[in-house]
């Protein structure tokens, strides 16, 4: 039987904090978590290292080597464990090969170590631009999978996520700093995540028959955001990043719904709670609109659960699934559609698909050698 919910949300949050912090800002923090939680998670951190440096000595001296697999086989790992795009990168890059290329190839998400299990041809490795290397420091005591210049000296290409909400200077630092620890060759990009659409999470009134679409209501233009008061109830790896692209889309005030961590699965109690504040501020002088607005990420990992607590709403005097009517004061919830975009290429190269076409044909070459 585990800790009570409030203590396990207690720690769970002081860790996520903790992982933030470099050694001398610690000391800002409650004692418990100065002298219990902090040297934990230094010592599991130890382990860790340990662990990675046997399986790379067993690796280098052919005792533990990668199994190659009967097709090009290219890794796509993340150099920390919070927002750094990596799997809406595997979908775009997987995208782009079945719509380009006829050669069978296997992209695969990659955890530390991995490249001692598998043998790739090719190596991707996905950066968060707003935290690039934590606070240095290895899981679980910081948010780094492995020592970035271990990480970095195989990497084939680097993808610089969330470069628009970083700025060109900072993305530019990074990118020196990061190509400084990697091979000459490797090859960078910048990307980013764009809102696309909106589409309702109340289902219609008319209908509550979620066979036919989901569970879902219609799709509303992102400038339904506009003005309005947003509460945000995500489970992602960096939520800033999702409140700084509904601020970005004219949203007036903007809040998260708690502190949750990457893949949260949430408890009834808190989209409740979430729901209840947007009706609170949609009952606030002066707010036009109020709405909750989810990713498709933390929809689609709870999905029966949201359709049952949103159908509940469909039928309600205040709430707004359609076209929101002048005047009438009713809130909304929302999915909010997003889209990786790559916003710079290597400037070695033509455009994105001569860089995507390089990854892909260094793992051929390694492949048929």
């Amino acid at each position: 039987m585990g800790p009570p919910s409030s203590l396990r949300i207690a720690i769970q949050q002081s860790i996520r904090q903790i992982q933030r912090l470099d050694d001398s800002q610690i000391k800002t923090l409650s004692p418990a978590a100065r002298y219990l939680i902090a040297p934990g998670l230094s010592f599991v951190a130890g382990l860790t290292a340990a662990s990675n440096s046997v399986r790379g000595w067993l690796a280098r001296n052919g005792l533990r080597g990668p199994i190659p697999l009967p097709v090009p086989v290219i890794g796509i790992g993340s150099l920390t464990s919070v927002g750094t795009g990596k799997t809406p990168f595997v979908e775009f890059l997987a995208r782009h090969y079945g719509r380009a290329h006829a050669t069978p190839s296997l992209i695969l998400q990659a955890g530390p170590g991995a490249a001692d299990e598998i043998k790739f041809l090719a190596e991707v490795v996905c950066v968060n631009c707003l935290e690039p290397l934590g606070n240095g420091r290895l899981r679980p005591r910081g948010t780094l999978r492995e020592p970035a210049r271990a990480a970095l000296r195989r990497a084939d290409a680097v993808v610089l996520h969330h470069a628009d909400l970083a700025g060109e200077e900072e993305v530019g630092r990074v990118e020196g700093t990061l190509a400084a620890l990697a091979p000459r060759h490797t090859l960078f990009m910048r990307t980013r995540m764009a809102p696309l659409s909106l589409r309702s999470l109340i289902p219609p009134a008319a209908s509550l028959d979620m066979s036919e679409a989901g569970g879902l209501g219609g799709h509303v233009s992102l400038a339904r955001l506009h003005g309005a008061h947003v509460v945000c109830l995500v489970g992602v790896g960096l939520p800033a990043s999702v409140e700084a692209h509904v601020r970005g889309l004219g949203a007036a005030a903007v809040e998260g719904a708690g502190d949750h961590p990457d893949h949260h699965e949430f408890e009834l109690e808190e989209v409740q709670a979430a729901i209840a504040r947007v009706r609170e501020l949609q009952g606030t002088p002066g707010v036009r609109h109020a709405c909750l607005i989810m990713t498709e990420k933390d929809y689609a990992r709870q999905r029966d659960l949201f359709e049952a607590i949103f159908s509940q709403h469909a039928a309600a005097p205040d709430v707004t699934s359609g076209p929101l009517e002048e005047g009438a004061p009713r809130w909304g919830a929302y999915l909010l559609q997003s889209g990786l975009e790559v916003v710079q290429h290597d400037r070695r190269f033509s455009g994105t698909k001569a860089v995507f076409n390089a990854v892909l044909r260094l793992a051929n070459d390694n492949f048929r050698q």
